[in-house]
């Protein structure tokens, strides 16, 4: 799986989990959910990260064939979010409200971890940035 994906892609995706995990975790107990584990936090996470490439995937190949490719992703990764929001509130079964809540930390964790991963891995934000120039 290391070769197939990269050393950079796989501690992005690691990065990913780890910082998603934490911040739901931590959302958990500020909206006061009372059945918050670390455990259900991680099923979150990944099942979150899995529908998010199947949304994004669904839309690449077989929604939108004619799109742009940036139409296809970000409508992909609404899918998947959106999806997850339904997820979340079934897993600590809550209401709407603090399931969104969940799903901004997890959207800035994903935030967070794509800038550690650049400045790691990829020279900085320059490159995230400004692709082209580097």
């Amino acid at each position: 799986m290391l070769e197939a994906m990269g050393k950079t892609e796989f501690f992005s995706f690691v990065l990913t989990i780890i910082f998603a995990n934490l911040s739901i975790w931590v959302a958990t107990k500020i909206a006061g959910i009372k059945n918050a584990t670390f455990g259900k936090s991680i099923i979150i996470v990944i099942t979150t990260l899995v529908l998010i490439f199947i949304g994004r995937a669904l839309f690449l190949n077989v929604i939108m064939k004619n799109a742009p490719d940036s139409h296809k992703n970000i409508w992909g990764y609404f899918t998947g979010m959106l999806t997850s929001l339904f997820i979340i509130r079934a897993v600590y079964r809550t209401t709407f409200g603090r399931a969104f809540l969940l799903l901004l930390f997890f959207f800035a964790s994903n935030i967070v971890a794509l800038i550690i991963s650049a400045e790691v891995f990829m020279g900085g934000i320059g490159v995230l940035l400004n692709p082209q120039g580097y």
